[in-house]
């Protein structure tokens, strides 16, 4: 056995422990968008990532602006690829990645932020 299988083994039975604390959530991956000049339309593919994560999320959001930044910590094995400014649905709500994804080779740690309204 590789050590890349047993971390991953090992991250999968840690996320297994953890029961409350990690939820399911949906990440939206959208692709390039292409614009057809003859229907003057921009067609853009959508994939949906159901998986796994950690939450950590912010009770302080900034006074000056409307949002309210979180950390997301997931298990690479389960996407491929992410990008900032990708949209994933936790409990209901979108969030959009922001910036700093820290790739470890085992899991993904990335900053999102979603508007919250005033009142």
């Amino acid at each position: 056995m590789s050590y890349r299988n047993l971390i991953d083994s090992n991250l999968r039975i840690a996320f297994k422990l953890l029961k409350d604390l990690v939820d399911d959530i949906s990440i939206v991956k959208r692709s390039n968008s292409d614009f057809d000049f003859l229907n003057n339309e921009i067609t853009a593919s959508e994939e949906t990532i159901y998986l796994k994560a950690i939450i950590i999320e912010s009770t302080n959001s900034n006074s000056k602006s409307n949002s309210k930044k979180s950390q997301c910590l997931i298990q690479k094995s389960d996407v491929t690829t992410l990008s900032v400014g990708d949209v994933f649905n936790y409990k209901g709500l979108d969030y959009k990645i922001t910036n700093s994804i820290k790739d470890d080779g085992s899991i993904l740690l990335f900053d999102v932020e979603r508007e919250v309204s005033n009142g």
